[in-house]
């Protein structure tokens, strides 16, 4: 694994993201935790311990194939980090398409550019609307009576 500084782990990540976007297929993982600079575990007798620094870090790290990155973000560059990170994903990720229908299903109708307006004259009849004329693909399965119990726990609500 190669620990970098922030600004060239951003420039290598860019380049991990565009070998896949390249490539058409492959996966990059982004995996980012608390660090607080210790490379050992932690001693059993608390007197022999260090004392922990009061500046803790962001441990980020990349896997691209092979290819391993990583690297220590400080609190105090955390934020222009995140910032620089976040306009990098939505580049990165522009490309990405919806999934191919699977063979044997029905393709999804194509909207045209009138299926967002509604008319609201009210000469014109139910069945030339255009909320009548979208059929429905699939309906939702019924929810499992345990989930839905514990859902309206959560939300206060008596069951």
């Amino acid at each position: 694994m190669v620990l970098l500084e922030p600004e060239k782990f951003l420039a290598e990540l860019e380049k991990c993201l565009n070998a896949s976007k390249a490539k058409k297929r492959g996966s990059v993982f982004f995996t980012m935790k608390r660090y607080d600079g210790r490379t050992k575990p932690k001693p059993r007798d608390a007197a022999a311990a260090p004392e922990a620094s009061a500046a803790h870090k962001c441990l980020v790290r990349v896997t691209y194939g092979n290819r391993k990155l990583s690297s220590h973000i400080s609190q105090t560059e955390l934020n222009k980090f995140q910032i620089a990170f976040s306009a990098l994903m939505r580049h990165g990720l522009s490309n990405i398409g919806k999934a191919a229908v699977a063979p044997g299903q029905a393709q999804p109708p194509a909207e045209s550019s009138s299926a967002g307006t509604v008319n609201k004259s009210p000469a014109v009849s139910a069945s030339t609307s255009t909320a009548a004329a979208v059929k429905p693909t699939k309906s939702l399965p019924a929810p499992v009576p345990a989930v839905a119990a514990a859902t309206a726990r959560k939300k206060g609500k008596a069951v």
